[in-house]
């Protein structure tokens, strides 16, 4: 049978609970629910209206001794283990106590920890029941209790909070005058900053270039760890501003260009192409417009040896060259080439045929030779003609009126004498060009490459290799100590 209040199984009488100690009537049902069944929030709705209501009447009544029944239950005995347990949480929460010494030597943030982690402990952890022997029936004891005051009862209740140790506040009040010096390297400075402030310490920052250290932490300290100093004492903190940054194309506003320094560099990258040449020939110089005319050659004809010899000396070029050269006299005249036997050599061919009527121009030749032999004239025959100023041939003046002249050289007679034993005579062979053939070209280019990685080393830029360049920057913060 179980107990119509508390729901526990009944032992010995059944008229009695031993558990929550109430009577039972076996013939009748319980008319309401024990306290123990009701919802929980029916019963904070009834308490909450009972306390208003008994509020009200203690503040119109005078306080009255109120007689209190004590009742100690029936309760059960715990366990071995539930009070090692108990006594494990105790001795805990009093270690988590910060001593003088920690508070002054840890960090802000492990004492604020360890505050809250008291402060969590002391309101979440329920209060143990003290353990008292069990008891077969209810013990009534009545005496007299002083009522409370309104004031007391309106007070709400506060929640235990330790802030500080017991150590920290007996040495808060007798405010000792010297302080140990923490140990800061490695720590951000505003982390070191706040704790040796706490400490009492005047903090001085100054800030140092370094290649491995992050920006903002504690490089090191001019007073050293664990000594003591006075209160108000000046510690000086070397801190970090850091390394250089990567290198990147991105650059700092101008505002804020007095707290950095600032390297910068060039870079260049290269793409590339290659080239074949195309080439054409042609007799015709516009055949290829898009072509370039690199070479022109000139095709002549055969060269072509000249019939008589001039004092005038040519240069000679791929149209002219001399073929043969003479020193001495020159002797020429028209000498006549039939069958008649007529020996005389005239100054012209129109003066042959004036004395030789019965000959035709065309019988008549025109011959020359050089010769060192200062030869004599053998005969002359006079005759008036106004012939000054006629050219031979080879383009020798015929002097005014000598009409006919014998020099006898190697038997042949010539009309005309010229120069001295130790005049130049040039022949010369000529040629023309007849045709010109024009040689053309064009660079022909395959597509571009790929363009390559960044890089220092300086790049030329051709036909075949096009260059990027760019700069590029890094930074890193001014330092007060050089």
């Amino acid at each position: 049978m179980k107990c119509p209040n508390c729901g526990e199984n009944l032992k010995g009488k059944f008229n009695f609970c031993g558990f929550c100690g109430s009577e039972i009537k076996l013939s009748d049902k319980p008319a309401e629910t024990s306290i123990l069944k009701k919802p929980i929030t029916e019963l904070f709705k009834s308490s909450s209206s009972s306390v208003v209501a008994e509020k009200q009447t203690r503040a119109k009544e005078p306080p009255k001794p109120v007689k209190v029944k004590e009742t100690m239950e029936q309760v059960s005995v715990p366990k071995d283990d539930v009070v090692k347990k108990q006594q494990n949480k105790e001795q805990e929460a009093k270690a988590t106590k910060l001593s003088s010494d920690d508070f002054f030597n840890k960090p802000i943030d492990e004492i604020k920890s360890v505050q809250n982690q008291q402060t969590a402990q002391q309101t979440t952890q329920p209060v143990q029941p003290s353990t008292p022997p069990v008891l077969e029936k209810e013990i009534i004891v009545e005496k007299e209790v002083p009522a409370e005051k309104a004031s007391d009862v309106d007070k709400p209740i506060n929640p235990i909070i330790h802030s500080l140790s017991d150590d920290y506040l007996q040495q808060e009040a007798t405010k000792p005058e010297t302080v140990k010096v923490i140990d800061t390297v490695g720590q951000n400075k505003i982390t070191a900053k706040s704790m040796l402030e706490y400490l009492g310490l005047v903090v001085e920052i100054q800030t140092k270039n370094s290649e491995s250290i992050p920006y903002g932490d504690v490089m090191s300290q001019d007073k050293t760890p664990g000594t003591r100093v006075d209160v108000g004492s000046t510690i000086t903190l070397i801190t970090s501003v850091g390394t250089w940054t990567a290198w990147s194309s991105e650059t700092i506003p101008v505002d804020k260009l007095h707290k950095f320094d600032v390297e910068e560099k060039v870079q260049y990258r290269s793409r590339t192409r290659k080239q074949t040449i195309d080439y054409k020939e042609s007799n015709n110089k516009d055949e290829f417009p898009d072509y370039e005319v690199y070479e022109t050659k000139e095709v002549y004809s055969d060269w072509v040896e000249e019939d008589y010899y001039i004092s005038e000396s040519k240069e000679s070029t791929e149209l002219c060259e001399v073929s043969s050269k003479m020193v001495g006299f020159k002797y020429c005249g028209w000498n006549y080439k039939g069958e008649d036997d007529i020996l005389e050599s005239f100054g012209t061919a129109q003066l042959a045929t004036t004395f030789n009527t019965e000959t035709a121009i065309d019988d008549w030749e025109y011959k020359e030779i050089i010769s060192k032999n200062d030869s004599d004239v053998s005969y002359t025959k006079w005759h008036k003609a106004d012939d000054n100023g006629t050219l031979t041939p080879a383009n020798d003046i015929v002097i005014a009126n000598i009409s006919i002249a014998g020099y006898d050289v190697g038997g042949i007679y010539y009309a005309l004498k010229y120069g001295t034993k130790d005049s130049e005579w040039f022949k010369y062979k000529t040629r023309e060009v007849v045709e010109y053939i024009y040689s053309f070209k064009k660079n022909i280019y395959t597509e571009w490459d790929e363009w390559g990685e960044w890089s220092s080393d300086i790049i030329e830029e051709n036909d075949l290799t096009e260059v990027e360049t760019q700069k590029i920057y890094r930074f890193r913060r001014k330092a007060s100590i050089v």
